[in-house]
């Protein structure tokens, strides 16, 4: 068993923890019996699980995708139209989130049907999706395109490779957002207990986290002095079988695995007690085996009755109303140990909430994007926590059930 920091923790405090655990649960029971429970949003832990790519940044820095190719392939992720027998037909003019009309596409959606049928197949797919606003079909979103990739400039005089990326013609830009520089520092100026846990499909996470280190250390341009955040720059891993059952294995700072999580309680729990910045590598193939099916995506518990943790998940692959969203989201029954999987229509409850869709546009155009959508989510799961204490009438107006121990 390992610490919040993903230390070691010997077989004789095991027990220690055991009785503080099991004593902090009776104490929250007896507690929200009593109605003396404090609700406040900013009594509780958050813990924060990013995404990483369109997330807290536009290009990794292992696939060789440039931050032009990356941003014009995510602009063809955001604009929608209809294929036709002459070929494609917008809708809109402005790139969303959301479908702006029934049967919309995405461009990208698009290029994938036709282009994809073997993995070879994407080297095309990316090749024509990187010059997206650059061919006359995608050219009325250049503007777009050149208004973000000029934000994402580093306008710094000195140039720090360990913050920066390349992008064509030599240009430099930020590797990682300022807006999730600006969420640490807010979290940590305002005294807020939280976490953040990267989650990603693909390889970038050591990078990600060695950068979010250097940042921290005070080398970031947002930064008017270092931030004393912990990082722990050794990734852990979940794995999922064919039973859809998970495991989370964590690795110490020094890159040993120091424990393995296989029970829906432990792993819920040892998310909730960690501190400073981590993450995980989520088990892309399992979720690639199932059709990208909601239920073997990432996996996310939240539990009603523990209302001094806060569990919130960016990712810019969120679809709430859509069967291959990206996060599998459980939660956990009455007995606090077993736990289900939720429908679309339950899952479309947290939305803003405890799962958020990333706008990487708006992400790159407002630094305290992330702040923001953090309040909002906080709000949300304040008044969700109340309506808990009548269960009946969640369902009711929700069609979510909870049964709150």
């Amino acid at each position: 068993m390992e610490n919040e920091n993903g230390g070691v923790i010997n077989a004789s405090a095991r027990s220690d923890i055991k009785l503080h655990r099991e004593s902090r649960r009776a104490s929250l029971h007896g507690t929200r019996l009593n109605g003396a429970l404090d609700q406040s949003p900013k009594s509780r832990k958050l813990v924060l699980h990013f995404d990483i790519r369109n997330t807290i940044l536009v290009a990794d820095s292992v696939t060789n995708v440039d931050v032009d190719e990356a941003l014009n392939t995510y602009l063809a992720g955001v604009t929608w139209g209809f294929p036709t027998a002459d070929g494609w037909r917008w809708c809109s003019d402005t790139p969303s989130l959301k479908r702006p009309q029934k049967g919309a596409v995405t461009y990208y959606k698009y290029l994938e049907d036709r282009l994809v049928n073997e993995r070879s197949d994407r080297t095309r797919l990316r090749k024509e999706t990187g010059a997206f606003t650059q061919a006359e079909i995608g050219r009325r979103f250049q503007p777009y395109f050149a208004k973000h990739l000029q934000l994402l400039r580093w306008q710094h005089h000195q140039v720090d490779e360990k913050l920066t990326m390349k992008g064509k013609n030599g240009e430099r830009y930020h590797y990682i957002l300022p807006a999730f520089f600006r969420l640490l520092r807010h979290l940590w100026r305002t005294s807020r207990d939280f976490a953040v846990v990267l989650r990603t499909y693909g390889l970038d996470a050591d990078n990600v986290l060695r950068s979010i280190e250097h940042g921290l250390a005070g080398h970031h341009p947002s930064l008017s002095a270092p931030l004393p955040i912990p990082v722990n720059r050794r990734p852990g891993r979940i794995h999922r079988s064919d039973d859809g059952h998970v495991e989370f294995h964590v690795r110490s700072p020094e890159g040993r695995d120091s424990a393995v999580y296989d029970r829906c309680r432990d792993v819920y729990d040892h998310l909730s007690r960690r501190t400073g910045v981590g993450g995980f590598v989520d088990d892309y193939f399992h979720w690639q085996g199932r059709g990208f099916h909601h239920c073997a995506g990432k996996p996310l518990w939240i539990d009603p009755s523990e209302r001094t943790v806060q569990h919130i998940f960016f990712d810019d692959n969120i679809r709430i109303s859509d069967v291959d969203n990206i996060v599998d989201l459980r939660m956990f029954e009455a007995d606090g140990v077993s736990t289900r999987q939720l429908s679309v229509d339950e899952t479309a409850v947290f939305e803003d909430m405890c799962l958020v869709q990333n706008d990487l546009l708006h992400a790159i155009e407002d630094v305290e994007y992330f702040v923001k959508k953090v309040e909002v989510c906080e709000e949300k799961y304040d008044h969700f926590l109340a309506k808990c204490q009548g269960s009946t009438n969640l369902q009711r107006s929700t069609g979510l059930h909870v049964d709150v121990r």
